[in-house]
């Protein structure tokens, strides 16, 4: 066993063994950034505490540690499959020959609670960005979709408008205007499941070494696409495709194959052009997909079996592991009353009341919710109006679709 030992653990004759201090230690960080919600609050909270790093000294004799802890160590701790009793090697984890020392409930919870702040931080980000696809998006009549937003309770909410309605004409088509990031995510799950199929990829290719490279290197960006930065996906498909077609119920999506090639090889190849209408090199992708609204959103779904299908919905996910948190801080005699819970965590009372109910979920709705597996439109009321003590009255109460969902999964 190499490397730096992570906390938690010493290294006993090549092997992981758990150090029962320091193990208690990273249960008590994982439960606390459950309870405070963040990685900044909870590098805060340790620097009140006074709660350094564990001093180690190397063979040589030199220390290391004793230092608070910064929020990528945090970071590098709350994601480190090691404490499942796992190892990682190339992206893979495998069952390793040392003890775990979190619980998989924990882990998960706190995993789940991780992605959320993750999804949210993108968000945030992407206000600053200029929106993904800028220019190429178009209706069936060759009439432009431009970004908008709109303000609403100090939350921004983008679109793709189309010019119809901004420039207000007398011919307005059916739906005027598509959220832009259900967009953006449809175009880019179509880009990554495009980038699977090596046949098409490579049809226009001849045959040499380079086409066993453009194979080689799409299917590696395929197995790492999950794990890429949300902005360097949407580079890869700012740079790949040349014009969006949205249409009653369907999008086509034209690739540019040259810059495709550019972009895996690192230069232009020689290859047969698949060429258009216009003498473009462009390959088209196209999925159907219908409407649906949740409250007063628009969302559009796929087909059944599509790779954007199924995308946790994150004030779901975040309801869930708040309720969950506050639920064991009051089963642990931390908090008495909601009274109490509303004061600390400065939100009201009636609404603390109300999120607590997703505590008393099914195990496998709660599943469900967090794998995405639900329908688009579900909302978090519809879920807390329903919300009953009875589990088989939940399912019951629930849209088809889920029960359905559940059903298999208990099977």
């Amino acid at each position: 066993m190499g490397g730096v030992v992570s906390l938690g653990y010493d290294c006993v004759d090549h092997r992981l063994i758990v150090n029962q201090k320091e193990a208690e230690m990273v249960r008590e960080i994982f439960r606390k950034y459950l309870r405070l919600g963040c990685v900044k609050k909870l590098k805060d909270h340790l620097e009140r505490e006074k709660i350094r790093s564990i001093v180690r000294t190397s063979k040589t004799g030199r220390a290391s540690g004793g230092a608070t802890y910064s929020r990528g160590a945090l970071y590098d701790i709350l994601d480190n499959r090691i404490y499942l009793g796992e190892i990682v090697h190339r992206g893979q984890s495998y069952p390793g020959q040392h003890d775990a020392t979190v619980s998989r409930k924990l882990w998960d919870r706190v995993a789940a609670r991780l992605k959320t702040n993750n999804q949210e931080d993108q968000t945030r980000k992407s206000r600053s960005a200029p929106s993904l696809l800028t220019g190429i998006v178009f209706d069936t009549n060759g009439v432009r979709f431009t970004p908008t937003h709109t303000l609403k309770t100090g939350k921004q909410y983008r679109y793709y408008t189309s010019q119809v309605d901004i420039q207000q004409r007398s011919n307005r088509p059916g739906v005027v205007r598509f959220p832009a990031q259900e967009i953006e995510n449809l175009v880019t799950s179509q880009v990554h499941q495009f980038l699977a199929s090596r046949k098409t990829i490579t049809e226009g290719l001849k045959g040499g070494p380079e086409r066993d490279v453009v194979a080689e290197r799409a299917s590696d960006l395929v197995k790492h696409w999950p794990q890429l930065d949300t902005l360097k996906q949407h580079d890869f498909v700012r740079n790949i495709v040349r014009r969006v077609v949205i249409g009653k119920t369907a999008i086509w999506i034209g690739v540019d194959m040259a810059k495709l090639m550019e972009t895996l090889l690192g230069h232009q190849p020689e290859f047969i052009a698949t060429t258009d209408e216009h003498g473009h090199d462009t390959v088209k992708l196209n999925t159907d997909f219908h409407i649906l609204r949740r409250g007063n959103e628009l969302h559009l779904v796929g087909v059944q079996g599509s790779c954007f299908e199924r995308t946790p919905i994150p004030s779901l996910v975040k309801a869930i592991a708040r309720a969950r948190g506050w639920y064991e801080q009051i089963v642990a005699g931390e908090i008495g009353t909601v009274t109490e819970l509303a004061r600390r965590t400065g939100l009201h009372a009636a609404y603390v009341k109300r999120i607590l109910q997703c505590a008393m979920l099914s195990p496998q709705i709660i599943k469900a919710l967090l794998s995405g597996k639900q329908r688009a439109n579900l909302t978090l009321q519809v879920i807390l109006d329903n919300a009953a003590i009875d589990w088989r009255k939940q399912t019951r109460s629930y849209c088809t679709t889920l029960r359905k969902t559940i059903m298999k999964q208990a099977m």
